[in-house]
Parts: C-alpha cells; sequence; structure tokens
C-alpha cells in the first residue's frame, strides 16, 4: 500500500517506508518510524499530521 494518510498507513501496515526525492529515507516498523523517527523527513512529515499518528507506547 502506498500512501500519504500517516494515520491509515499506521492502522495498516506492519513496516513503513519513507521516500523523499525517489529515494528511501527511513524504513523499519509502523511503532518505531511513526513514533521515534531518526530522519528529519519523517520528523518533519510527522509535524505536518492531523494530531498524533500512534499513541506513544508506555
Amino acid at each position: 500500500m502506498a500512501t500519504h494518510d500517516l494515520t491509515a498507513a499506521a492502522r495498516r501496515a506492519e513496516r513503513v517506508v519513507v521516500g523523499n526525492a525517489g529515494r528511501v529515507v527511513e524504513a523499519g516498523p509502523a511503532e518505531r518510524v511513526l513514533v521515534i523517527p531518526e530522519h528529519p523527513v519523517t520528523r518533519e512529515l510527522l509535524a505536518y499530521a492531523d494530531g498524533p499518528v500512534l499513541a506513544v507506547p508506555e
């Protein structure tokens, strides 16, 4: 599945791949990538998300 909807990706995907300018910049388990992003592009995407994408695990 390819999507720009991070909430949909979080609900349906076990793994997430983030691309920028035709290159993969970050990939991994959805729970890690969407909660603890390592790449600035991923952090920027999450900053523009409409509310929390995933709840931070306790």
